[in-house]
């Protein structure tokens, strides 16, 4: 069974990880409601779970990481602190 579905990152900067079927396919970032950023992602809700590793920065913010190693999945702005975010999975 394929869906939708949102998984809401933290508002900190930072290394975060998110469990989600594997292969699942990365969509986008949004702030939705209350102010979280969060990931959609197109998964398959009959395949095992895999823990996948992100990286959020702000504009203007040193990154350290090999940019090689770094996969933009998007840029999100939240509009309650003028935060303007841009989220990364590390492979």
């Amino acid at each position: 069974m394929y869906t939708v579905e949102g998984y809401i990152i933290p508002k900190e900067e930072g290394y975060f990880s998110i469990e989600m079927p594997k292969q699942s396919i990365l969509l986008s970032v949004r702030e939705v409601q209350y102010g979280f950023p969060c990931l959609f992602a197109f998964v398959n809700h009959e395949a095992s779970k895999e823990r996948r590793n992100f990286l959020h920065v702000a504009t203007g913010t040193i990154i350290e990481e090999n940019p090689s190693n770094l996969n933009c999945i998007g840029t999100f702005h939240l509009k309650i602190s003028n935060h303007v975010g841009h989220i990364f999975e590390i492979e």
